[in-house]
C-alpha cells in the first residue's frame, strides 16, 4: 500500500545513454553522459543533461543531488498547468525546483536555453510554465536564456550566480524573498509586469544588469530589501524603479521616473498584529520504550487503542469500520524508510475506518519522526475513503512529515493542533472538513485542498513558503492570521467562499483569487509584498477593510463586479487600486485619508485610454473603525 501511494506522489526521472564508436584498434572517445530525453519527477541521483531535454512534468534537484546542464542544451518545456499535490513541488505550472545544486554551464556560443513548447497548430497558448525555483537551494547559470515562464527565477532563501543570462516573455523576470542574496552580473531581463524584485530580508548584488517591464517597474527594492547595484539599467511602464530600501536609488536615469517610498512602518503602518500563541507548549517527550511497535505493512481489523509510545516503521491500515483512538499524551514516532531513494520517508498510517485522536491541554497527542531533522522524515496520516463517520483530532502535534494530515473522499475536524516544519502541513481533497484553532509554521505548504467543503477558524499560518491555496471549493475563513509566508499568503481558484477579521501580512502577495465569488470583510492587508488583494475574474465585495503599506499595489484587479465599500487604502506603495479593465471599477465609499485619493493612488482610464474609471464619489468623510 505504501508503495502504491508513493508511485502516486513522485515520479522517477527516466535517461538514456548514448554511445561513441571509434576506428578499431584506436582508444574509444569517452562516452558522453548520460542524457534524458524526457525528465519529470524527483532527481534520484547526480544528473547530468545534454542535447534536447522536455520537462514533460515537474522536476526537483532534491538536497544532496546536482544537476549539470552542459553547453548548448535545449530544455523545452510542457506548461501543464495541473491540479497535482505533490508537497514537493510549489507552483500550478511546470517548474524546475532546486533543493540541491544547478550548475548550468553554456557557453557564449553554445548557451543553454529554457523555452517553453509551442502550442501545435490551431491551439492556443496555454498557461506559462513556472520557471526555476530555487528553494533552499545554490547554483551557478552561465550563459543561458530562459523565456515563457510566470516568473522565470524565484529565489527563496537562496544565493545563486547569475553570468550573461537573458530573460524573456516571462511575467516578472526575477523575485528576490527573504534570505536571498544572489549575484547578477551581465543579466537581461523583457518582462511584462515586473524586472526584478527584491522582496524584504533580500540582498541581491546587480551589477550590469539591464531589466525593463512593459506593466510596471524595471526594479522593485522593497522596504527591507538590501540591493548592492553597479552599472545597471531599468526601465518600466509606471515608473523605472520603486524604490523603498534604505540609501539611496542607484544613479543614472531620470530621476521623475524613480518613485521613492518609505518603509510603512516608519509611515505609522506598523506591523503591530499580535502573534497569536499557539494552542500548547508544542514540547516533544524523550524516547522511551514502545508499548506497541508496528513494522512492515500492519493491519488492524477492529477497534484498537493506542496509548504511552508506539513505533510505526513501515504502515498501519485501518479496515472500513475500524476505530483507532489514540489516548492523550500518546507520542506516535515514524521510523525513516526510503524504499526509492527520494530522500522522502515512507512509514505512515492509512485509516479507511476512523481516527479518534483526541488529546488535552495537559496531555497532547504527538506524531513526529524517529530520528534525523528537517521535513518528510515519515509519510502522513491519511484517512480516505472515510466519510461514515467523522474523525477527530484535538490537541495534537504533527511534525517533520512528508504530508502531515491527509484526507481524500473523507470527513474530519482537528481543533487546537500544531502543524510544523513538514514538507506539506495538511491536505484535502473531496472531502469536508473543520479546521479550528491550529498553527502551521515552517512548512513548505500550510494548507492546500481541492474540491471540498471547509471551515476555517482561528487559524495561524505563519512563516511558511506557500500559505493557503485552494480550487473548486467551498469555504470560509474566520479569526485567522495569515503572515509572513514567502509566497501566496491565500491563493483561491474557482472557488465560492468568505474571508472575514483575518489579518495578511508579510505574504507576496496577501490573497490572490481568479475566477471566484468572494466575500471579503473586515480584514487587514498590511505590509505583503506585491499587492494585498489580487483579484481576476472575480465577483463578490471588499467590505470593512484596511488595506495599507504593502508593497505594491493596495487592491489590483480586472473585476468590475467587485464593489469596494467602507474600506481604508492608505500608504500603498504603488496604487491604492490599479484597475486591470475597460469597464468601471465601483470604489465609493472608502476612505482615502484626508482630502480624498491623492495625486497617484489610483490607476484607471486617466493613465490609459484602455482602461474605464475608478469610481471614487463620494469618498468616506472619516477613517471607518479598524477591523
Amino acid at each position: 500500500m505504501s508503495r502504491g501511494l508513493r508511485a502516486l506522489l513522485t515520479l522517477g526521472l527516466a535517461a538514456f545513454t548514448a554511445t561513441g564508436c571509434a576506428a578499431p584498434g584506436a582508444r574509444p572517445p569517452p562516452a558522453p553522459p548520460a542524457s534524458p530525453a524526457s525528465a519529470q519527477g524527483t532527481l534520484r541521483e547526480d544528473g547530468v543533461w545534454s542535447g534536447t531535454v522536455t520537462l514533460a512534468d515537474d522536476v526537483l534537484v532534491p538536497r544532496g543531488r546536482t544537476l549539470r546542464i552542459l553547453a548548448g542544451t535545449r530544455v523545452l518545456v510542457r506548461p501543464a498547468d495541473t491540479t497535482k499535490t505533490e508537497p514537493q513541488f510549489l507552483d500550478n505550472a511546470t517548474e524546475l525546483l532546486v533543493r540541491g545544486r544547478l550548475i548550468v554551464e553554456g557557453e557564449r556560443d553554445r548557451p543553454v536555453s529554457f523555452e517553453q513548447i509551442p502550442p501545435a497548430p490551431g491551439e492556443t497558448a496555454g498557461e506559462r510554465w513556472g520557471g526555476i525555483i530555487f528553494d533552499g537551494g545554490e547554483g551557478e547559470i552561465r550563459h543561458a536564456r530562459l523565456s515563457g515562464a510566470e516568473t522565470g527565477f524565484t529565489l527563496i532563501g537562496s544565493s545563486p550566480a547569475l553570468s550573461d543570462v537573458a530573460i524573456s516573455g516571462v511575467r516578472q523576470g526575477l523575485a528576490a524573498h527573504l534570505g536571498a542574496a544572489p549575484r547578477l552580473l551581465r543579466v537581461r531581463v523583457d518582462a511584462e509586469d515586473v524586472g526584478v524584485a527584491c522582496w524584504p530580508g533580500s540582498s541581491p548584488a546587480l551589477e550590469d544588469v539591464a531589466a525593463s517591464a512593459g506593466e510596471h517597474e524595471g526594479l522593485i527594492a522593497a522596504p527591507g530589501s538590501h540591493p548592492r547595484i553597479q552599472g545597471s539599467t531599468f526601465r518600466g511602464g509606471v515608473a523605472d524603479i520603486l524604490w523603498g530600501a534604505a540609501g539611496a536609488p542607484p544613479a543614472g536615469g531620470d530621476p521623475q521616473r524613480v518613485h521613492r517610498v518609505e518603509d510603512p512602518r516608519a509611515a505609522g503602518i506598523a506591523r503591530d498584529w499580535g502573534r497569536m500563541p499557539p494552542p500548547f507548549e508544542p514540547r516533544v517527550p524523550p524516547r522511551s520504550e514502545p508499548a506497541r511497535v508496528y513494522r512492515g505493512e500492519q493491519f488492524i481489523g477492529e477497534d484498537a487503542r493506542w496509548e504511552g509510545e508506539v513505533l510505526v516503521d513501515g504502515t498501519v491500515m485501518v479496515a472500513p469500520g475500524a476505530t483507532l483512538t489514540v489516548a492523550p499524551g500518546t507520542v506516535v514516532r515514524f521510523a525513516f524508510r526510503d524504499s526509492d531513494g527520494d530522500g522522502l520517508g515512507e512509514s505512515e498510517i492509512f485509516i479507511q475506518g476512523r481516527l479518534l485522536a483526541e488529546g488535552t491541554p495537559e496531555a497532547p497527542i504527538v506524531f513526529t519522526a524517529l530520528d534525523g531533522e528537517g521535513p518528510g522524515r515519515w509519510g502522513a496520516l491519511n484517512i480516505m475513503g472515510a466519510d461514515a463517520e467523522e474523525s477527530r483530532l484535538a490537541w495534537v502535534l504533527i511534525e517533520r512529515s512528508f504530508r502531515g494530515l491527509h484526507g481524500h473522499f473523507s470527513r474530519f475536524r482537528v481543533d487546537h493542533a500544531i502543524f510544523r516544519d513538514n514538507l506539506r502541513s495538511i491536505q484535502f481533497q473531496e472531502s469536508t472538513v473543520a479546521l479550528a484553532d491550529c498553527t502551521v509554521t515552517g512548512s513548505g505548504s500550510a494548507l492546500r485542498f481541492r474540491d471540498s467543503t471547509a471551515a476555517l477558524e482561528r487559524l495561524v499560518i505563519a512563516g511558511n513558503t506557500l500559505g493557503v491555496q485552494l480550487l473548486r471549493s467551498t469555504f470560509s475563513l474566520t479569526g485567522s492570521a495569515i503572515l509572513d509566508n514567502a509566497l501566496a499568503g491565500l491563493h483561491v481558484r474557482e472557488s465560492e467562499g468568505s474571508v472575514a477579521g483575518t489579518r495578511f501580512e508579510g505574504n507576496t502577495p496577501g490573497l490572490r483569487a481568479s475566477d471566484c465569488r468572494l466575500s471579503i470583510e473586515a480584514c487587514e492587508f498590511v505590509a505583503n509584498n506585491g499587492a494585498g488583494i489580487q483579484l481576476r475574474r472575480t465577483e463578490g465585495r471588499v467590505t470593512g477593510s484596511r488595506i495599507a503599506g504593502n508593497a505594491g499595489n493596495g487592491v489590483s484587479t480586472d473585476s468590475p463586479r467587485d464593489p469596494l465599500r467602507r474600506n481604508a487604502l492608505e500608504g500603498n506603495l504603488r496604487f491604492a487600486i490599479e484597475s486591470n479593465t475597460a469597464e468601471p471599477i465601483d470604489a465609493t465609499e472608502n476612505w482615502w485619508g484626508p482630502g480624498g485619493p491623492a495625486a497617484g493612488a489610483i490607476r484607471d482610464a486617466a493613465d490609459d485610454a484602455a482602461l474605464g474609471p475608478v469610481l471614487t464619489d463620494p469618498p468616506l468623510a472619516a477613517a471607518p473603525a479598524r477591523p
